[in-house]
């Protein structure tokens, strides 16, 4: 199992996502993977550019507030989808559970056992 840790990157961590789409060489799976999440909400992407930590500091004003927001809506973004995964863990565990319950209680009926002693536990 320490192999398997050692070998692959978790696309689902930061550190992975970043590998997988934040390098030049990837450019083309970050534009066709931002093109089907954004969809219905912007044109498609035709070009990225990659930039440098100094090249930031060059920006104009205008290219500052740009970068910011797109920032933000990169943080907006981020901040729905990992509500959107507790919240549905959260659901999942709670079918889970009340399934779980409904299959005890019939199981405990095929065996014989009192449906009132059920419904009082």
């Amino acid at each position: 199992m320490t192999y398997l840790a050692d070998r692959y990157v978790n696309f689902f961590t930061d550190y992975g996502f970043k590998r997988l789409f934040g390098q030049e060489p990837h450019k083309d799976l970050l534009r066709d993977f931002l093109n089907e999440l954004l969809k219905e909400e912007q044109g498609s992407i035709v070009d990225l550019t990659y930039l440098k930590d100094a090249e930031i500091a060059n920006f104009s004003p205008e290219e500052v507030i740009r970068y910011e927001d797109s920032l933000k809506y990169y943080r907006d973004l981020k901040n729905v989808l990992d509500t959107a995964r507790g919240e549905g863990l959260e659901m999942g565990i709670e079918k889970g559970i009340e399934k779980g319950i409904k299959q005890g209680i019939e199981k405990g009926i095929e065996q014989g056992i009192d449906i009132g002693r059920i419904q009082e536990k």
